[in-house]
């Protein structure tokens, strides 16, 4: 066999198998497409992990991450008011945006709870608000 009809029987040999390959590379495709999506994501998600969290930060509460680590290290990896060792949420005044430093959600929680509703809970308590 020649080159050229070696290239022949290699052109007829590709048609008469393409449809069957093609059908494995979409059958193959199908089943594992999850799979690498998701792996893929995991691995730009980690590649990328303090790049998102710096965003998120400066877009929520107009810090940085290397502010937010040297509060979380001032502070000792605790929450500001209770103390614990809990993963620590930026806790902010709401109406000024201004950040008063690290707490735990449940602190979180609390204290954004308590800044709505304090005229009422004192008033209730008979406690003044000066």
């Amino acid at each position: 066999m020649n080159t050229e009809q070696k290239k022949e029987y290699d052109r007829l040999r590709y048609l008469r198998l393409k449809p069957r390959i093609n059908a494995q590379v979409k059958k193959y495709n199908r089943d594992n497409k999850k799979e690498k999506l998701k792996a893929s994501a995991r691995r730009w998600y980690n590649a990328h992990r303090n790049q998102l969290k710096n965003s998120e930060l400066m877009r929520r509460y107009g810090i940085a991450l290397v502010e937010y680590q040297r509060m979380a290290l001032e502070q000792r990896g605790l929450c500001k008011i209770c103390h614990k060792q809990r993963k620590l949420h930026v806790e902010h005044n709401h109406k000024t945006g201004v950040v008063r430093g690290l707490t735990c959600n449940g602190c979180n929680s609390k204290t954004a709870w308590l800044e709505n509703y304090r005229t009422h809970i004192f008033q209730y308590l008979g406690w003044s608000l000066s």
